[in-house]
């Protein structure tokens, strides 16, 4: 799970902005059609390398010397930009519908020049956590970009907007977005009691008994709610549980 919030939108200088950007860091270049011009979205690389160590498996560690990224970490980190450049089409669908595409990826943000050095930019930056590492992770968008949609982004119209009711086009979009909303789900096949001293015993081999039969019902939780109940199994040799019942909310304990 990761935690990300924005800490910043403020207009800058495109050199102002690219001075602020570390060296080395994961650069992605990408452009925003039908609006022209291109964009940058950069993530540091003291969150970049937790990141790529859990997508590959790892705890999710940073580096102990930040270096430039491998031929196989530009790729993972290609991976993870096509999935934020999708969230940024969804954020954008009510201004424009733009198609974000990956131009280029770059480590020194020093051989990236998108505009004339005073052109002005949209930048927002954002923080990111994962467990207890953290990091930044800026989007840079310029005037260039931006000057054909800027007045549907005008205060005034998304107050209005935003004030008209509800319509069934906004329902529609409202119900496709909650179905595409990812929740942790989870299954408790049981649970018991030790002291500390038989769980420092504990040993490979070992079989901990729990307070659940086989043929138990299992509660499902989703985001720590028990919603179901399930019988466990095998489907397609992995291990899986059959809903059998649904809790109702004024059944809950």
């Amino acid at each position: 799970m990761a935690d990300l919030e924005i800490t910043s939108v403020k207009q800058a200088s495109y050199s102002e902005y690219v001075s602020g950007i570390p060296n080395p860091t994961a650069i992605t270049v990408f452009s925003f059609p039908p609006l022209r011009g291109n964009c940058i979205l950069e993530i540091n690389p003291g969150i970049i390398f937790p990141i790529i160590d859990r997508v590959l498996g790892g705890p999710g560690n940073p580096l102990s010397k930040e270096r430039e990224l491998t031929d196989i970490e530009q790729v993972v980190v290609g991976k993870l930009a096509i999935k934020a450049l999708d969230s940024l089409k969804d954020a954008w669908e009510r201004v424009v519908q733009a198609s974000p595409e990956i131009v280029s990826k770059e480590i020194n943000p020093q051989f990236v020049q998108l505009v004339a050095p005073s052109e002005m930019c949209l930048v927002l930056k954002f923080q990111i956590k994962i467990k207890e590492h953290s990091g930044g992770m800026s989007i840079c968008f310029p005037y260039l970009v931006l000057e054909a949609v800027i007045p549907k982004l005008s205060t005034q119209k998304w107050f209005t907007s935003s004030t008209g009711g509800h319509t069934a086009e906004t329902e529609e979009n409202i119900g496709r977005r909650l179905n595409l909303t990812q929740v942790p789900v989870s299954v408790h096949v049981g649970r018991t009691v030790l002291t500390a001293e038989q769980i420092m015993n504990l040993k490979k081999g070992d079989v901990i008994p729990l307070n659940a039969s086989v043929n138990s019902q299992l509660d499902v939780f989703v985001e720590n709610r028990r919603k179901f109940g399930g019988r466990p199994g095998i489907h397609s040799k992995k291990k899986a549980v059959m809903i059998t019942s649904v809790v109702r909310e004024d059944s809950e304990d």
